[in-house]
């Protein structure tokens, strides 16, 4: 018997999720305040915990493992920084969006693309699983020492850190942020989120031009591709960096994943490092499968608009249906000019087939220096 998790449920478990974590935006001005106050507390602790990590890779320049395991925490936890920035920086506009995508999801009686609404939920369940156990992998296994003590970070602090309230602080800043980088998934199910919502309404969109039979009926149609058009490329305004800095973060991961295997690092390490490598592409995945669903989706509204009857019709009406198909052509996507021409599954097997020639020939070059 398979489970079925509706958009509703999944909405409500991101919004309950993102304002908890400060991240859902809202019009209440004594919540905004409050939130301008927590987004300086985080921004000033994570700057707090950067720069020892920065000291730490310059101190270790000349060590390649320790180097690199620095620059993994480096990476993390300047994509969370990023993020956060990122949504205040745009928490209007997402704002806006947000509003829309619970108007359609949660009011709309349409079930027409249920599937993907319960494919998303569950892959996204799936990386929260995987995120945890992750961060108890990561936490768990040894580290180098810091200073005099272990902590949770490979952190390098230019002071003395043997006071036991010094260290007190240090461990809680350390914890906050490990606890705190949990924004990232929930970042990547609000970028489904607003994804799916314009699949949604493609398809809506799609069922409608199927009934329309007047030309008033194709006017509609015509306006509401508009304001669907509008919807995708504010989306895409929002949506795109959140992937990019992903993006980013996985290729930031895999290259001193490779020199660790250069140079033979323990067992421990070696188990943590693909299971980050794993947790960034399965967040990747997520984004790319309901991406592509979204350009299928125009597709399908394109050859819906091919498809339909074109004999015996009033001049106005083929007119019309000529329109629309010129303002079907242009596809939507989540891209960047000059960086992502579109995301999606070909996108995905491009970064797979990289990432699998980069570590292949590291492990060659491994091979042919032993033997």
């Amino acid at each position: 018997m398979s489970v079925y998790i509706s958009p509703n449920r999944s909405f409500r478990v991101l919004r309950f999720l993102g304002t908890h974590l400060r991240i859902w935006p809202d019009d209440n001005k004594k919540w905004n305040f409050k939130t301008d106050v927590f987004f300086w507390f985080c921004v000033i602790n994570y700057v707090l915990l950067l720069l020892p990590l920065f000291n730490a890779l310059y101190l270790n320049r000349k060590n390649v493992v320790a180097a690199s395991n620095t620059w993994i925490e480096v990476s993390g936890y300047a994509e969370v920084l990023a993020a956060f920035i990122y949504s205040k920086y745009k928490r209007v506009q997402l704002y806006v969006l947000l509003c829309e995508a619970e108007k359609y999801l949660l009011f709309k009686k349409v079930t027409i693309i249920k599937k993907y609404a319960n494919t998303y939920a569950k892959i996204f369940l799936l990386v929260i699983v995987f995120y945890l156990f992750t961060v108890f992998v990561y936490w768990s296994i040894e580290k180098p020492i810091t200073g005099y003590e272990h902590l949770i970070t490979t952190a390098v602090y230019p002071f003395n850190i043997r006071s036991h309230p010094i260290k007190g602080l240090i461990y809680c800043n350390q914890t906050f942020n490990l606890v705190y980088s949990s924004i990232l998934p929930v970042f990547d199910g609000i970028s489904v989120l607003l994804i799916f919502n314009c699949t949604h309404r493609l398809k809506i969109l799609e069922h409608k031009f199927k009934l329309a039979k007047t030309s008033s009926d194709l006017s509609e149609c015509v306006r509401e591709h508009d304001d669907v058009s509008r919807t995708i490329k504010e989306t895409n305004s929002i949506v795109r960096f959140l992937v990019f800095k992903t993006v980013c973060s996985f290729t930031s991961n895999v290259i001193p994943g490779g020199l660790q295997i250069l140079n033979n690092v323990a067992l421990s390490q070696s188990i943590c490092q693909v299971c980050i490598i794993l947790l960034v592409y399965s967040r990747i995945v997520l984004c790319a499968e309901c991406a592509g669903n979204m350009t299928d989706a125009g597709e399908d509204l394109l050859f819906t608009v091919y498809s339909t009857l074109w004999y015996n019709e009033e001049p106005k009406i083929v007119s019309m249906k000529i329109f629309i198909i010129q303002k079907c052509q242009n596809i939507p996507a989540i891209h960047i000019k000059g960086i992502m021409s579109g995301l999606g599954r070909k996108y995905l097997l491009t970064i797979m087939y990289s990432t699998f020639s980069y570590l292949t020939t590291l492990r060659t070059v491994t091979s042919d220096e032993k033997s």
